[in-house]
């Protein structure tokens, strides 16, 4: 900010008209008043008032440009990596397609809550947040099981696999163990009852501690469920733990939520440290 001629008057400097700025190699009006004036200006004579405002001039004008600072002044602008993230997912979607549609309307409504919830209490260092490859069969019945909340509201939780098995999933869909119907077969266990397991947002724990980090990276699945479930009036207990909402399609017994039928669930997106291929895919 430069100093105006006005301004130097009022401060007592010499203002070079070239720069705008005081120039100390010329006198200032200090150094031409005789020595004699200078010594009786600070002894103790008082001096004749002067008007209120030429009194403290200068201390207006200092007011003025400290006001004038602070109203052009802005807060530095950090990008927030939620928001980051979010809109990065945001983009990958298609706005005409149906399904990407609900995923929209996903992030919208628990994007950042989810998002929060791995970073906060599942510790998880998040580098990217992606839609999932999901087929045209899988997105078909998840679609006509949730009918635009009709059968259901939707609930965010989240699934922890090895990742060698998205591609499957991606492909068929989240399943529940047949070894007659789809050949896969109860590993982790089953003390809820047999269904497809996932983890509400209060214990991101509880999926996380069912991924096992390949090629240095780790990733979860962001699911959606058709919660239909209303509180029992008699809460029964399933592996030691009170179940205290159920449905013939939801379980919720803790901090597991529990998919009975598996088109009431379906991996919307994944959270991961790194990019990785499998990703990046879409199916037909």
């Amino acid at each position: 900010m430069y100093l105006t001629q006005e301004d130097a008057d009022c401060l007592g400097l010499c203002l070079d008209m070239a720069f705008g700025v005081p120039c100390l190699d010329q006198p200032t009006l200090s150094s031409l008043i005789p020595e004699q004036e200078a010594v009786q200006r600070h002894s103790r004579t008082k001096l004749p008032d002067l008007p209120h405002r030429q009194r403290f001039q200068r201390w207006y004008r200092a007011l003025e440009i400290a006001e004038e600072t602070a109203r052009n002044y802005k807060t530095p602008q950090y990008p927030c990596r939620l928001t980051a993230w979010l809109q990065q997912a945001l983009q990958q979607l298609c706005p005409g397609d149906d399904f990407d549609s609900l995923r929209a309307e996903f992030l919208h409504s628990h994007g950042r809550s989810v998002l929060q919830s791995l970073l906060q209490k599942g510790k998880l260092n998040i580098r990217s947040l992606l839609p999932t490859p999901l087929s045209t069969t899988a997105r078909r019945q998840f679609l006509q099981n949730y009918s635009e909340g009709k059968g259901g509201i939707l609930r965010p939780t989240l699934h922890g696999t090895n990742l060698v098995n998205h591609a499957s999933i991606f492909e068929r869909g989240l399943l529940i163990p047949d070894p007659c119907k789809n050949g896969l077969r109860v590993v982790h266990g089953s003390a809820h009852g047999l269904g497809i397991y996932t983890a509400s947002l209060e214990n991101p724990s509880l999926a996380l501690d069912f991924v096992r980090p390949a090629w240095g990276s780790k990733a979860i699945l962001l699911c959606g469920v058709v919660d239909d479930t209303s509180y029992t009036a008699e809460p029964k207990s399933f592996g030691g733990r009170v179940c205290r909402q159920q449905s013939t399609n939801i379980r919720v017994v803790g901090d597991a939520v529990i998919a009975l039928t598996p088109d009431r669930v379906a991996p919307l997106f994944t959270a991961a440290r790194v990019c990785f291929a499998c990703c990046c895919c879409q199916y037909s």
